[in-house]
């Protein structure tokens, strides 16, 4: 049984292939203790605020069962095109100019509504392992050059062979089996 939690819900509801879908926020996940064997946290830390970090990942921990693997990706933000805002090199923009390069974004998105942060995975790991995660792997991640639009498959091709930039990180965090004091 897959269940999701999406901030952007009013109400509980399910997925056209039958999962379920309620209302939440990571930090403030309504599920009981040692829930789930698996969470799929893909694409997500870099929209959780500063603040919510910890509290998030806190709430993850909790709500997995003892070795239940946190498994996810996040985008590289220093990746040369920010794959959110299809912006040139956004992510090197300081944060207090990036609401104003962003309304160059082909997004339609509002900055303030897209809850975007430029976030790292060492940022990501520091976290994790900071409310006791295990780290269990880290790679980088690059999308395969059919994968993206014909026009640029190119520059595809050329970044992947040079292996410069990783497009992503994916990651999987464990919860041990016993927790240390």
């Amino acid at each position: 049984m897959w269940t999701g939690a999406e901030p952007d819900l009013l109400q509980e509801t399910t997925s056209p292939s039958g999962a379920r879908l309620v209302p939440g926020f990571a930090h403030d996940l309504p599920f009981g203790d040692n829930e789930f064997d698996v969470i799929n946290f893909a694409n997500v830390f870099e929209h959780v605020a500063p603040a919510a970090r910890t509290p998030s990942l806190g709430a993850l921990y909790r709500v997995l069962r003892p070795a239940g693997i946190l498994v996810g990706q996040l985008p590289n933000p220093y990746f040369p095109i920010e794959s959110h805002s299809r912006l040139p090199f956004f992510g090197w923009v300081p944060r207090r100019w990036q609401p104003i390069y962003w309304r160059l974004s082909p997004t339609g998105w509002d900055f303030e509504a897209a809850h975007f942060f430029s976030v790292t995975v060492e940022d990501l790991r520091q976290v994790a392992e900071g409310v006791g995660f295990n780290t269990v792997l880290i790679r980088t991640f690059n999308y395969p050059a059919e994968a993206v639009p014909q026009a640029v498959r190119w520059a595809a091709r050329l970044h992947n062979k040079l292996d410069i930039f990783p497009w992503s990180w994916q990651f999987v965090f464990r919860k041990p089996l016993h927790r240390e004091l």
